[in-house]
């Protein structure tokens, strides 16, 4: 989508050569700034990910992929994995000649 967050609370990302996709999970506060985050009604299965980390304004791309799953419990929790996620889909039935 086109949520870009304001505000987190922890990123973990693992990358490893043992495991086939590399996944990343973003835990996000209650509130920022005394106005309670909605990502959860903005931020859908499926929806494209770019996480960028750095200092002073200058970020680099870490990480890029798709949003896995939600968790609605406090802190709000984005599971994402890489382009893995593309092959979990469900492929529509086709008869080919």
């Amino acid at each position: 989508g086109s949520y870009r967050l304001t505000g987190f609370e922890a990123v973990t990302i693992h990358k490893s050569i043992n495991q086939l996709a590399d996944v990343a999970t973003v835990a996000l506060p209650a509130s920022v700034y005394n106005t309670p985050q909605r990502a959860e009604a903005l931020v859908r299965r499926g929806d494209r990910v770019r996480i960028e980390l750095g200092y002073n304004g200058d970020n680099r791309l870490e990480f890029s992929g798709y949003v896995r799953a939600l968790s609605i419990n406090t802190p709000l929790t984005i599971e994402c994995e890489d382009e893995m996620w593309l092959f979990r889909r469900a492929v529509p039935d086709a008869l080919l000649k």
